[in-house]
């Protein structure tokens, strides 16, 4: 991830917002103290240099938002999407169909002093809330993913298992290969089931003609599962998943 970024942004000054163990890969990161998302985004608008345009009403000063650790990181998308906020003077720019994880968001120190003093969203939902009102870069680059909501951001123990066999099967593998691996080998993303369906109660009050229960043994009706025997199987499908 480090190399890439680097790639990217030769002369990058990071900033982070927990104590993470990247010193050996970001060896000048600063950490920002800070209690939620506004507040670190607040902070590191805090530290960008001064506009060099030479307009008051202008403020192209902007920096790389990552909301996580980006294994699949892909060099020439965000090369591409940085060419175009910068092109467009954009305030915001983010991808429309990539997973989290492919390309960082691009924010404007504009568009940061113009969050509220208090959010109760993300800045994210923010700004879809109020699109309107800011100068926004909407990238989109197929395939479109989103049907298998994959996360690339080593945020949850999903994101860790898929990045990591997706990194095993090629190790510098970019976003337009990451579809034909996924369906030579769908078990990377079917880690886990999709959802669990419990019938917490057994039986109906109903006699439907239509309903499959006029033609089962009733004997069992009446019971109900009880909240050790669903705590007992979640933990037992954590340890079986590991997602």
């Amino acid at each position: 991830f480090a190399k890439k970024v680097f790639t990217i942004f030769p002369d990058l000054k990071v900033y982070v917002n927990r104590p993470l163990e990247i010193g050996k890969f970001f060896p000048n990161a600063e950490r920002i103290e800070s209690t939620d998302e506004l507040s670190f985004l607040k902070g590191v608008s805090s530290k960008l240099p001064s506009s060099v345009s030479g307009d008051s009403d202008i403020d192209e000063v902007f920096f790389a938002y990552f909301v996580g650790i980006y294994p699949l990181l892909d060099i020439l998308l965000t090369k591409e999407l940085l060419s175009r906020h910068k092109k467009y003077l954009a305030q915001y720019s983010y991808s429309e169909n990539l997973p989290h994880g492919i390309v960082p968001i691009f924010l404007s120190r504009e568009f940061v002093q113009s969050l509220p003093i208090v959010l109760d969203t993300s800045a994210h939902e923010y700004l879809l809330k109020n699109i309107n009102n800011f100068d926004v870069e909407i990238f989109y680059s197929p395939p479109d993913l989103r049907q298998y909501r994959l996360d690339f951001t080593l945020g949850d123990t999903r994101s860790r298992i898929i990045s990591n066999l997706l990194l095993q099967e090629k190790k510098d593998a970019n976003y337009l290969e990451i579809l034909p691996i996924l369906k030579d080998k769908p078990a990377i993303f079917r880690c886990a089931p999709s959802y669990f369906e419990f019938e917490i109660f057994r039986g109906c009050l109903y006699k439907c003609s239509f309903c499959p229960r006029q033609f089962i043994s009733n004997d069992s009706d009446g019971q109900m599962l009880t909240r050790a025997f669903i705590e007992k199987f979640l933990e037992e499908s954590k340890n079986a998943f590991q997602s």
